[in-house]
């Protein structure tokens, strides 16, 4: 039995260098035709990449067409580290992408960290459960990202879920 298709994204964490058009050009170019871009959000809840990519990061997500399924996973997070050192410049990113899918109950990222919530997926890559779509609304968990559990991306994360839904409905028309 196959798994049930899945909707596929991006988060994007980016250096006010570069231009959002270009980071979206270029990921059409590796995972195929978008179909939502959110809103940008100011990225402050972690000084985490700031070393690394500067001041005043943005984010923001891309969702994908047609679904596919989970086990693809893996090759979408060698792909976005592929395309993250497209980015690199004297060697250190300018982009952070994280892939990741969505079915009807959960949101799964990709890692290469290893975690005790996480899933080995295989070659170095692991699979972590973020959020859980329960009773019409995102529950995160004690390891869910600041910015996810706080709600920031609800509505951009939502309105994945109702392209992800109308996807399915239109795989299982008659």
């Amino acid at each position: 039995m196959s798994p049930p298709l899945a909707k596929f994204f991006a988060g994007v964490i980016a250096s006010p260098k570069v231009s959002q058009q270009k980071i979206v050009e270029a990921l059409e170019g590796v995972f195929g035709p978008v179909d939502y871009i959110s809103p940008v959000f100011p990225f402050e809840m972690t000084g985490y990449y700031e070393k690394e990519m500067g001041a005043g990061l943005f984010r923001f997500f891309l969702s994908f067409s047609p679904l596919k399924s989970p086990e693809e996973l893996v090759l979408w997070k060698e792909k976005a580290s592929r395309e993250e050192n497209q980015w690199c410049k004297d060697g250190k990113r300018q982009v952070n992408i994280d892939p990741g899918y969505m079915d009807t109950y959960k949101i799964v990222l990709a890692s290469y960290k290893e975690g005790g919530q996480k899933l080995y997926l295989g070659r170095s890559v692991w699979g972590d459960m973020i959020l859980q779509y329960r009773k019409g609304a995102w529950v995160s968990f004690p390891w869910t990202f600041p910015d996810f559990a706080g709600g920031f991306y609800a509505q951009a994360l939502n309105e994945i879920r109702s392209r992800l839904k109308e996807e399915n409905k239109l795989q299982h028309k008659c």
